[in-house]
C-alpha cells in the first residue's frame, strides 16, 4: 500500500511540473508495473520448487537458488535491451505527441537501468 502511496505522491509533484512531466510519468508508471512481474514470476517458481526439493535435497535446493540467480539476471538482460532497442515503438503505442516521446527519451536510459536493478530487488 506504502509503494502506490509513492507513486500516486509522485504523480502529483509530476503534475505540478507541467501537463509533459506527467505524462512522461505515467508513461513510466503503466510500464515499471508490468515489467516487475518478470522477476515475481521467477521469485514464486523459485520458492514452490525449492520448497519441493529442500526436504529432499539440500545442495540440490542450493544449486537451484544459484540457477535462478542466473536466470534473472539473463532475463532482465534480455528485457532491459529490448526495452531500450523498442523505445520508440513502445512509446508510440501511448502517444503520437512529439513532445512527450522526447521527454519520455530523455528518461529511458534511467527507466533501463531501474528495471534492471528492479529484477533483483524483487
Amino acid at each position: 500500500m506504502s509503494e502506490w502511496w509513492f507513486w500516486e505522491s509522485i504523480c502529483f509533484v509530476a503534475g505540478r511540473l507541467g501537463i509533459v512531466p506527467l505524462c512522461v510519468h505515467t508513461i513510466a508508471y503503466q510500464l515499471v508495473p508490468v515489467l516487475f512481474m518478470v522477476p515475481l514470476a521467477i521469485g514464486i517458481g523459485l520458492s514452490v520448487r525449492i520448497g519441493t526439493v529442500l526436504p529432499v535435497d539440500v545442495s540440490h535446493a542450493k544449486r537451484l537458488a544459484v540457477y535462478a540467480v542466473l536466470l534473472t539476471g539473463v532475463v532482465g538482460i534480455i528485457i532491459v535491451v529490448l526495452l531500450y532497442c523498442y523505445r520508440m515503438w513502445i512509446l508510440s503505442l501511448f502517444t503520437s505527441d512529439v513532445v512527450i516521446i522526447d521527454g519520455c527519451d530523455a528518461i529511458w536510459e534511467n527507466g533501463c537501468i531501474y528495471v534492471f536493478f528492479l529484477l533483483f530487488w524483487n
